[in-house]
């Protein structure tokens, strides 16, 4: 069985901000789907990574 690594399946990094540079939300698209690491949903919904 074939093991992916994360590098293998998120492959374009993209960067988000209000143009003030007061938001700003990292994301990987994979196969026309955005995700979020744990630490960044935390962070875009002002919770602790516990809560996510």
């Amino acid at each position: 069985m074939n093991k992916l690594t994360l590098q293998d399946e998120l492959t374009e990094f993209l960067l988000y901000n209000d143009g003030n540079g007061d938001i700003r939300v990292e994301t990987y698209l994979h196969n026309e789907t955005l995700w979020l690491s744990q630490v960044k949903i935390a962070q875009l919904f002002g919770v602790q990574v516990p809560a996510i």
